[in-house]
């Protein structure tokens, strides 16, 4: 559903892009002390650094990654091995299965459920880097700006809810156009 509306309300969609670009910027560089000299395998350690964000297009992924945590609150970078990151792809959220994120106990990340006809159809928790923003719950996952246009309200504790305001913003978006159809 966030998917969705993140697809089909314009407003929604440019909220989270300005928002995502004013966080990740154009991207980065680096710099390094120059009274550091000691190199390692012939090279300095700002050229160490800029080969590995070269390599695994790091100014891509972290775009992408503002995206993903300012509109879902969450992102999941898959790197292999944690210890020496052998690549750096984002898990697109689309893929994963509904209920298909595994915490233990102990909030740690056991392993994701892919939702797609191709391999792997789950990825181990040890090969992921989860990152969340604004963890407001007990729940280890983030909570994102499309998850707040997708949940309903609770208004009293009878139970009485209001819908999810991308519902109500989609009646009157089909409300306004019917009436100028009709009366235009």
């Amino acid at each position: 559903t966030m998917t969705q509306v993140y697809l089909g309300d314009l407003a929604a969609r440019a909220s989270i892009d300005f928002l995502a670009d004013q966080i990740a910027g154009q991207g980065f560089y680096t710099t390094m002390n120059e009274e550091y000299t000691q190199p390692s395998e012939g090279k300095t350690a700002q050229e160490i650094v800029d080969s590995f964000c070269e390599e695994h297009g790091l100014d891509e992924v972290l775009q992408a990654s503002a995206r993903y945590l300012v509109g879902w609150g969450n992102v999941f970078w898959w790197v292999g091995n944690p210890k020496k990151i052998e690549f750096l792809k984002i898990v697109p959220l689309e893929i994963i299965k509904d209920n298909g994120i595994k915490f233990s106990n102990d909030g740690t990340l056991e392993k994701i459920e892919l939702d797609w006809k191709r391999q792997p159809s789950e990825i181990p928790g040890d090969e992921l880097i989860h990152l969340a923003y604004n963890v407001l719950t007990a729940k280890p996952l983030g909570i994102g700006v499309l998850q707040t246009l997708c949940t309903p309200l609770d208004i009293d504790e009878e139970g009485e809810q209001r819908e999810p305001f991308y519902q109500i913003k989609g009646k009157i978006h089909s409300g306004m156009a019917e009436t100028i159809y009709t009366f235009g």
